[in-house]
């Protein structure tokens, strides 16, 4: 009888062990199971509609205003918004972002396997702008927007030039009169004088900057005092690449352009390593980088050749007119016959905004939510983003 028992309790025992050691079994399968799928999902496989297995990429796409529904290949679904995420199958897709009050905006877009595809560029309009005379630029013959489009400097081809904020409700101005400059060097006067009267520029902080004979100077407009700028000196075992530097996803390029061949080059340790080589459907008279490094605009009279380095691919189209500038870092406008008209840099999502627009002035966005252009002596701003 006791035997029995004993024999009883130790089967029990070897059937508990084996459902434990089982159980640990199943969840050390299950754990590197999962680690395997999404291994496998982070590296963009997936399972499409025919249950083959396909890698896929993903869209990152952003916009002004943040929020406009996205609409891929005809689809749309619950909370799916700008500036976020969207995995999608490799190949095209056809992406329209709308948003109530404003216009649409669209591109076919290549989505490539396990690799990210940003678009961060896209600006919706509203359909209904109020427009005001922000301020009166009657006796101004020059305008220059400074780099952060806060501020536009108007001259009248004297010594003296304004200052005018615009990323405020009240336009507020500053006087600037160039021949009552104080040197910051207490030993030194003012470089400009009524027989030589230096252009003015902004650089890329935003100081208003002048060359004088060969010297180059910032303006501190705000104390009216100029000072030299000390050029720096680079150090000696800088490698070196050919043409215009720019960064993008944390490397180093840079673009050569003779005539009309361009020439992509990327950093590396031992010497630069070209990526791109081609030639060009005419000879470029600009070249521009934008973005944050994400294109290369290149430009001669209304012909136009873009490099989108998302996808290494140049894009050609053509201009409406040869009076264009910069509206945003993305985004280029031309004035044809008063009209203005906005585009993206590859020259997709063309959309006129405005009549009446002064084509000898510029045009600016501030805030993401004003618009100021010229027309008939005045600035005029409208709201295009609430």
């Amino acid at each position: 009888m006791c035997y029995d028992v004993i024999m009883d309790e130790e089967a029990r025992a070897r059937r508990q062990s084996l459902r434990v050691i089982t159980s640990e079994i199943i969840m050390f399968l299950t754990v590197i199971i999962t680690v395997i799928i999404l291994a496998f999902l982070a590296s963009g496989y997936w399972l499409n509609a025919d249950f083959k297995v396909e890698r896929q990429g993903m869209l990152q796409i952003h916009s002004v205003p943040t929020g406009a529904d996205i609409e891929i290949d005809g689809e749309t679904a619950w909370l799916q918004r700008t500036n976020t995420s969207k995995v999608l199958s490799s190949g095209e897709h056809h992406v329209v972002l709308k948003k109530d009050g404003y216009d649409s905006w669209e591109k076919t877009i290549n989505i490539s396997e396990g690799l990210l595809y940003r678009v961060n560029y896209p600006r919706l309009f509203l359909l209904e702008r109020e427009k005001s005379i922000y301020y009166k630029a009657t006796d101004f013959t020059t305008a220059l927007v400074s780099p952060n489009h806060n501020y536009l400097l108007l001259g009248d081809n004297t010594t003296s030039y304004t200052i005018l904020q615009l990323n405020s409700d009240r336009p507020e101005s500053t006087k600037l009169d160039l021949l009552n400059l104080k040197s910051t060097d207490p030993d030194a006067k003012s470089p400009i004088t009524a027989n030589s009267l230096p252009a003015l520029k902004w650089d890329i902080n935003n100081n208003l900057t002048a060359t004088i004979n060969s010297k180059h100077y910032k303006i501190n407009w705000r104390n009216s005092e100029i000072s030299f700028i000390k050029e720096p000196e680079k150090p000696a075992d800088e490698p070196v690449l050919p043409g215009e530097i720019f960064h993008f996803y944390d490397e180093t390029y840079s673009v050569l352009l003779t005539d009309d061949l361009f020439n992509l080059y990327k950093k590396s340790q031992d010497s630069p390593e070209l990526i791109i080589s081609t030639k060009l459907d005419f000879v470029p008279e600009t070249l521009k980088i934008g973005n944050g490094g994400s294109f290369v605009f290149m430009q001669s009279d209304t012909n136009v050749s873009v490099l989108d380095m998302e996808i290494l691919k140049i894009i050609n189209w053509s201009l409406d007119s040869t009076d264009y500038d910069w509206l945003t870092s993305g985004m280029l406008y031309a004035i044809n016959d008063g009209k203005l008209i906005v585009y993206d840099f590859d020259g997709q999502n063309r959309r006129e905004l405005s009549g009446s627009v002064a084509a000898d002035f510029p045009v600016t966005i501030t805030d993401n939510k004003w618009l100021y252009y010229f027309s008939d002596g005045n600035i005029i701003r409208e709201i295009i983003t609430k």
